[in-house]
């Protein structure tokens, strides 16, 4: 499994997790991205240890841009991202209800917002 391979090489995980906390929040994303496809278990297995962390650490990270961001592209995005993550693992829902309950007042906002733009 090349995923499994990348996460035991280390460094470009090592990278890519740092990536997590950089400035631009589109490159936050991406990294974050990559981050769920490396990480995410064999259909129907629970998370290893390592994989857990680094799905947690991607969480994190964006529930963090979803905290601070307004910027669509990243909105857009960010859903995608939390799903690879939470799919059939009831302990990283858990974890990432915060988010999504972010999500929800994100999209609630912009879906107000449209309405007015379109004369609604």
């Amino acid at each position: 499994n090349i995923a499994m391979m990348l996460m035991d090489g280390g460094a470009v995980v090592d990278k890519l997790s740092d990536l997590t906390r950089e400035s631009n929040p589109w490159l936050r994303l991406l990294a974050c991205s990559c981050l769920a496809n490396i990480c995410r278990p064999t259909p129907g297995q629970p998370y290893t240890g390592r994989q857990e962390g680094l799905a947690v650490l991607a969480l994190n990270a964006i529930m963090k841009l979803l905290a601070k961001q307004d910027m669509l592209r990243v909105l857009e995005e960010a859903p995608r991202i939390l799903a690879k993550l939470v799919a059939n693992d009831k302990a990283m829902q858990r974890i990432a209800g915060d988010s999504v309950r972010r999500l929800i007042q994100i999209l609630q906002k912009l879906e107000e917002r449209g309405g007015r733009d379109k004369g609604i």
